[in-house]
């Protein structure tokens, strides 16, 4: 899906937000006094549904809640403007923290701030005379960051006057315990803003600035348009989480349609990215940071070009096995981290597992946007807002988007017979003693019923038979293991982990290249300020064994995003985040 891509007009009826502010301009940089103050004011433009759409963009808008458009505080850095210098543009000039007083309660909240953020007379006035410009023609680039952390707060005070865009620029959130937690719809408020793209705005005239012009009334110096630091994920239940699948079993003479379904009970978010940029950055490749003439600061989502990621050098040059700590990576690592004596393991007891009836009941929250919600067939209900989530992108080439390292869900679903089940599998399944086999996409109930095909007169011959004879003698345990060896799949019965279960594995789609089992550029990934709406439509095969040592073919750290053999299908529509923008007139 093609993301939308925006660009926001000036709001003429600004709502004005009351607002204290804190200067932070440098370690080094004396108290404000009021006669010293240069008051400007600048509006926050939160990423409304007014814009043009790219040509051919299916995509559209998702409109946000209330809560989640919620800003409690702005911090806004002047950078300087110089297009003839690469070294010197934005290099940090001055910082103000404005706070802002809450909406009051069942009031709705802005589509944009009008804040008056205070900074240094002697700061601004060294700027413009360095500049060797006219006096009425100096300009900074404007950087406003919406919730900032503390963390943030804290670097950019301990910002010179001068120093490289680099020093400030590459700052990144790296999320640690209670802050990474970004799960659920309560956590949703004050989320993280960033500039939507480089803000070019004129100073006061410096006459102005000296004479104390601004010392109490404010200088409009225009707009700076944001976007939210992250993404979000919602999801839609279809048929009540039930699926029919059509399956061929051992003695029967054609496949069953129908035969088995799935029951969807469980999914859980993997490898959700420890660490994003405050301001997002895109190149042609995705595999620098530096302020190249390749990257782009700010840029806007586009299919040639890749946003730059804080772990790009490891994503670009390391192999994906098992032995290595991706949890210094990753909050709910799909693998868990080596040992020097043991390799990692599915991580299932690391991953943030919701139990689907219960989340997506009468108690959660509904999207806004009922476009998205219509449904000529009346059998996906509505979309629920399921967990934030932080940007997570992979440079290329496409070959890299491997499961390790890409943002998934793990489905787990419960395997149960239909009326159309042989009675032989619906006795198995009910009985719940002996595992069930697959060979081949056959079913055998169990080891006894592969024994016995195997045997037949006949099928001496057969690929079953041979991988029989291999286990042959064998009992237990080391039966079992000698049939995964073979290539059988075995399902156990597992009362605390969901009775017949299996796992299906879906890897979040950004762009859709349209070519089924070939990735393109940032096909899989999670950007800033999306929302995926996730809805599965279609089961048609039964998944992974929950215990990868009974399956083939396990997920495998090296396994590629996209691959052929697709068991479940997942409805994504990727939409840009805004808010709604209401015009009265009276």
């Amino acid at each position: 899906m093609k993301v939308s891509k925006f660009y926001f007009p000036l709001l003429a009826a600004a709502m004005l937000a009351s607002c204290s502010s804190e200067a932070i301009d440098g370690p080094n940089s004396p108290v404000i006094s009021e006669k010293d103050g240069v008051n400007m004011k600048i509006t926050i433009s939160l990423p409304t549904s007014n814009g043009t759409r790219a040509a051919g963009d299916p995509a559209g808008e998702e409109i946000g809640k209330d809560f989640e458009n919620n800003v409690k505080e702005v911090l806004i850095v002047f950078a300087s403007k110089d297009d003839n210098n690469k070294d010197n543009n934005n290099s940090f000039i001055a910082s103000n923290v404005v706070s802002i007083q809450p909406t009051a309660e069942g009031a709705t909240i802005p589509s944009n701030y009008d804040i008056t953020a205070t900074f240094n007379k002697s700061v601004l006035v060294n700027y413009i005379e360095s500049l060797g410009t006219k006096p009425d023609q100096a300009h900074v680039n404007v950087y406003a960051f919406c919730n900032p952390t503390q963390e943030l707060k804290d670097h950019i005070a301990n910002r010179n006057r001068g120093e490289s865009a680099a020093n400030w620029m590459n700052a990144k959130n790296v999320l640690t315990g209670d802050n990474l937690q970004l799960a659920t719809v309560s956590e949703g408020k004050n989320i993280p803003m960033a500039n939507l793209k480089v803000t070019d705005l004129a100073l006061p005239p410096l006459d102005g600035i000296k004479n104390g012009a601004y010392a109490e009334s404010a200088y409009p110096m225009g707009t700076v348009d944001v976007i939210r630091s992250i993404a979000r994920f919602d999801f839609k239940t279809v048929n009540n989480n039930v699926y029919p699948i059509d399956i061929n079993v051992v003695g029967e003479d054609k496949a069953i349609e129908g035969g088995l379904q799935i029951e969807l009970t469980n999914m859980a978010l993997v490898n959700m990215s420890n660490s994003y940029y405050y301001l997002h950055r895109l190149s042609a490749t995705g595999h620098s940071s530096e302020f190249e003439s390749t990257s782009l600061m700010c840029g806007e989502d586009d299919r040639n070009k890749f946003f730059i990621d804080p772990d790009w050098d490891w994503k670009a040059n390391s192999n994906w096995t098992k032995k290595l700590t991706y949890s210094d990576h990753f909050q709910y690592a799909l693998f868990t981290d080596a040992t020097p004596s043991e390799d990692g393991k599915l991580g299932v007891d690391l991953w943030r597992r919701i139990i689907l009836k219960d989340y997506f009941g009468d108690g959660a929250i509904s999207d806004n946007d009922n476009e998205w919600n219509l449904d000529p067939d009346n059998n996906k209900g509505d979309y629920k807002i399921w967990r934030y989530v932080t940007e997570n992108t992979i440079p290329e080439p496409a070959s890299k988007q491997k499961v390790a390292i890409s943002t998934g869900v793990v489905f787990r679903g419960e395997i149960k017979p239909t009326e159309s089940t042989p009675e032989k599998l619906k006795a198995a399944l009910e009985a719940k003693a002996e595992p069930i086999f697959i060979y081949k996409n056959n079913i055998y109930p169990n080891w006894k019923a592969v024994e016995d095909e195997a045997t037949k007169e006949g099928n001496e011959n057969t690929a079953l038979a041979s991988a029989y004879k291999a286990c042959k003698g064998k009992t237990g345990e080391e039966l079992y293991q000698a049939a995964v060896n073979n290539q059988f799949t075995i399902y156990r019965y597992n009362e605390q982990k969901g009775g017949w279960a299996t796992n299906y594995y879906y890897w979040n789609r950004h762009w859709d290249n349209g070519k089924p089992g070939v990735m393109g550029n940032m096909e899989f990934a999670v950007v800033r300020n999306n929302v995926y709406k996730l809805a599965v439509t279609s089961i048609s095969a039964l998944g992974h064994p929950l215990d990868p040592k009974d399956d083939p073919d396990p997920v495998d750290p090296d396994d590629p995003d996209e691959k052929s053999d697709v068991k479940i299908k997942v409805d994504v529509q990727v939409k840009k985040w805004t808010v709604r923008k209401n015009d009265i007139e009276f």
